[in-house]
């Protein structure tokens, strides 16, 4: 099994990041939003850099970009459509001020890329899911160049790749991936050998908002388990937040709350899940892996599945045969109305979520903490946190005409969300306003710092959907997973040959 080492003592003190696009095509539609460049710098904006501890400095980490570059306004065309998850999506470029932190200090990365670059930045938004892939194909194909830059959802932009749309930015003029504000342990995950297609960090802020982490209502941890956060936090810090912890905790927290005698939406339970993304999520945080690689760095599919069918059993015990689980529709609605409100109403111990979901508890009248999805065992060295594939990627277009401008446009984008961007969110959003006890910021820097994904994952589509394969085994309320390979290895091998001769085959 694969798993992230990465330190646990250390407080990141995230997050600022200074954005900038610079792109390369000069014919485009009218675009639905534009930013203008020389505008006053929004003071609101600042407010997150303040707060940032001295010793990390993140709000003076400098670049490597030239200090003369001027590319004498010239527009870099960005598509940037919504992914599946809506609202929590759409934050990486903001049309005007509005007192919101986030927002203002997105609005002012804008402009100072602009400014100092000498570049306009024009955002091309479709509000849908689907559309912009279409978009984007009839474009290349007929040499338009309306766009330079694309923000995809993962589960949608990756195929894009092996249709030649997309160029590799891992010998680019200007992007230096040794900086701070690059995911080089996502990105090389997402790819084969050194190319970079997919461009992963503060260059998105999705990429924060849909990690992977778990809530936890304080009141009822205290009342129904006798636990105070403080000692669960500590558990988590030990290393011992592991899934039985987690299966007895859900047991001793359910009660018939309303006398039925049947377990119903109106019991207390332990924690609410659904059969489609928080399987995912639980699997790979845990310490799961679908791909291996090869000493060439090469994807393969593990051949020790033993560690997966111990998981299995794991996961089924925990969904089917705990009381103190509800198993809920594998909805939206599920995920961000139902399970919220239940653990609002101190109806629920745990909820499994993403860092966005802080959002959706800011009415919560109890306190609440924040902690990573529980490892399989102790003997699993690190926790890890998924980058849900709503989450949205960079990439720039094959048919982009100034590709060295927009590399200077993306490094510099990254490096303005990394020092005031980014946290604006992390410290103030999420931290500030939503978190509401001091070492909660120590769990969540943990948990940032643990930011991976499965190259199965990445490319789940691609590969007969092995990535899901807990879900499909969990939505069938089965714990057969020798069987399920078994009877579609075959197809996945061959799939995961198919997919690398075309990443061999890409020009």
């Amino acid at each position: 099994m694969n798993c992230l080492k990465k330190p646990i003592a250390a407080l990141l003190a995230l997050l600022i990041l200074i954005g900038t696009l610079v792109a390369c095509g000069e014919k485009a539609p009218e675009p639905v939003q534009t930013t203008t460049g020389n505008a006053e710098a929004v003071t609101t904006a600042t407010s997150a850099a303040e707060t940032e501890p001295a010793e990390t400095d993140r709000a003076h980490t400098k670049d490597n970009l030239p200090e003369d570059l001027n590319f004498n306004d010239a527009p870099v065309s960005i598509l940037f459509p919504m992914s599946d998850g809506g609202q929590a999506d759409q934050i990486d470029f903001a049309t005007e001020v509005n007192g919101e932190v986030v927002n203002d200090a997105v609005y002012q990365r804008q402009l100072a890329v602009e400014d100092r670059l000498g570049v306009k930045l024009v955002i091309y938004s479709d509000d849908s899911v689907t559309s912009w892939v279409d978009k984007l194909r009839n474009d290349v194909k007929s040499d338009t160049g309306s766009y330079d830059i694309v923000y995809g959802p993962q589960h949608k932009t990756n195929t894009l790749i092996l249709e030649n749309m997309y160029l590799d930015m891992s010998d680019s003029a200007y992007i230096d991936f040794n900086q701070p504000w690059w995911n080089n342990q996502f990105m090389a995950e997402a790819a084969v050998g050194e190319r970079r297609y997919l461009l992963a960090g503060d260059i998105s802020l999705s990429m924060l908002s849909y990690t992977s982490c778990m809530y936890f209502n304080k009141e009822t941890l205290m009342s129904v388990l006798n636990q105070s956060a403080e000692s669960l936090y500590q558990t988590v810090l030990d290393g011992k937040w592991t899934m039985d912890l987690l299966h007895t905790y859900c047991e001793n927290a359910y009660s018939d709350l309303n006398g039925s005698g049947t377990a119903d939406a109106a019991d207390r339970y332990g924690i609410g899940v659904v059969t489609a993304s928080t399987t995912d999520h639980m699997t790979i945080d845990a310490g799961l892996r679908y791909t291996t690689r090869t000493a060439d760095g090469i994807p393969q599919l593990v051949s020790d599945t033993e560690p997966l069918i111990q998981y299995t059993d794991k996961l089924y015990n925990l969904f089917y045969q705990n009381a103190g689980v509800r198993v809920y529709d594998a909805t939206q609605d599920s995920l961000r109305v139902t399970i919220p409100n239940k653990l609002m109403a101190n109806e629920m111990v745990f909820m499994s979520g993403y860092f966005y979901s802080a959002s959706l508890l800011k009415d919560m009248a109890a306190d609440y903490g924040i902690i990573p999805y529980p490892k399989f065992d102790e003997s699993i060295e690190s926790y890890s946190a998924l980058a849900h594939d709503s989450a949205q990627l960079v990439s720039v277009v094959v048919s982009c005409k100034n590709v060295d401008m927009v590399s200077a446009v993306l490094e510099a984008l990254a490096a303005e969300n990394y020092r005031t961007v980014t946290p604006a969110y992390y410290e103030i959003a999420l931290k500030t306003k939503y978190v509401r006890d001091d070492i909660s910021g120590q769990i969540i820097d943990l948990i940032h710092e643990s930011s991976t994904t499965d190259f199965a994952y990445v490319f789940n589509n691609s590969l007969g959907k092995v990535g899901h394969t807990m879900r499909s085994l969990m939505s069938s309320r089965t714990n057969n997973f020798t069987s399920f390979w078994k009877a579609n290895e075959r197809v996945v091998q061959k799939r995961m040959e198919a997919l690398l001769d075309a990443f061999g085959a890409i020009e």
